[in-house]
């Protein structure tokens, strides 16, 4: 029995390959840079002072996200003086409280994070959101009328998605976003099925399966 060299297997397989996608469009390959820093620490300087932000757990990155919502919802409703100043505080803190400074100080850490507590509620809203947010390329539809997040429910859903609770804050916003592009694509799916089924009409069909291929992450 004659066996052939693995190398003889490899290049035949190679050249298969090659006649049979060798008019194939090469992929188009997103979100790169978030898949190899997903886990790495961003810098910024506040007050004089090079911190580090290292990946927000996703308590931390739930309380940042309530503490941004809080001093937005103060401003415009033009809150009492103390009730603003009492937000900016816990916010000052919350932010504080996810940081380490970059270099070694001989300072103690309240000294070095004292930029915070004279920080405007504007400027710590803006970087409480800086700090949750999660780059993602994939596109996304905006909504054109007002959305009703239920943090509570967005929580339970992404356990039931995933089978577990999230690893971290951008391991939920992600897995958010692609459980919801799963579920449009599954809708997706179904209306195809339905359609093709029932030999449905053309009309308004265009325009729905283009807003479908948008909502599911499909170009």
């Amino acid at each position: 029995m004659r066996i052939t060299p693995f190398a003889v297997l490899e290049q035949h397989a190679r050249e298969e390959y090659r006649k049979r996608f060798a008019n194939a469009p090469e992929p188009r390959v997103i979100n790169q840079r978030v898949a190899a820093t997903l886990d790495a620490p961003r810098s910024f300087v506040w007050g004089g002072i090079g911190y580090w932000a290292p990946p927000l757990s996703y308590e931390g990155g739930l309380r940042l996200l309530i503490a941004a919502h809080a001093l937005a919802d103060l401003r415009r409703k033009g809150a009492p003086v103390m009730s603003l100043q009492a937000a900016t505080f816990k916010a000052a803190r919350l932010i504080r409280h996810n940081l380490r400074p970059i270099r070694l100080w001989r300072r103690p850490w309240w000294w070095l994070s004292r930029a915070f507590y004279t920080s405007t509620a504007e400027e710590l809203e803006a970087l409480c959101r800086w700090l949750i947010h999660v780059p993602d390329d994939a596109p996304v539809v905006p909504s054109d009328r007002s959305v009703t997040v239920d943090l509570v429910d967005q929580k339970y859903a992404f356990e039931l998605a995933y089978g577990r609770e999230p690893r971290s804050w951008a391991d939920y916003v992600l897995g958010s976003r692609a459980a919801g592009r799963r579920d449009n694509r599954t809708d997706l799916r179904s209306a195809v099925s339905a359609r093709v089924g029932v030999n449905a009409d053309k009309k308004g069909w265009g325009d729905y399966e283009r807003e479908m291929r948008q909502m599911a992450g499909w170009q």
